[in-house]
């Protein structure tokens, strides 16, 4: 298996979402912004690095900022039921996994809040007042 085969399939799965920080793809600032990590850095597991279920959909800079580290599954611990996004753009983990993973991954670095904080901004006024474009984006 060539690993940029399985990249459409990881995409859908993924809901074209980085599994860390939940930027959607169609906000990226590009094309190329994406990759596929390799949960299980290869550094340490290089025997996982074909299989599918050691890959998750990532944006580049959260791929980067993981690198070789070690951090609970993200697909596990940043759950609906493991995470709250704030009205201020903050995330908090209601579990030390997703504690872990936040603090780690630095989910709630100034950018990053600022970023989230500006979309759910812009989702909102597009929810109320134009589904159309509510709908291309979601």
């Amino acid at each position: 298996m060539h690993i940029q085969s399985v990249r459409p399939w990881l995409r859908d799965e993924f809901s074209f979402r980085c599994v860390y920080c939940l930027v959607r793809e169609q906000w990226g600032k590009r094309l190329g912004e994406f990759d596929l990590d390799h949960f299980e850095p290869v550094a340490r597991s290089p025997e996982a690095s074909l299989e599918y279920d050691n890959l998750v959909y990532s944006c580049r800079a959260c791929n980067l900022r993981k690198g070789k580290r070690l951090v609970p599954d993200p697909t596990q611990a940043l759950l609906e039921s493991a995470l709250r996004v704030h009205l201020g753009g903050r995330l908090s983990g209601l579990n030390d996994e997703a504690r872990r993973v936040i603090a780690v991954m630095g989910l709630n670095s100034a950018n990053l809040v600022r970023r989230r904080l500006t979309w759910m901004r812009i989702i909102d006024i597009c929810h109320k007042n134009d589904p159309e474009l509510f709908a291309s984006l979601m």
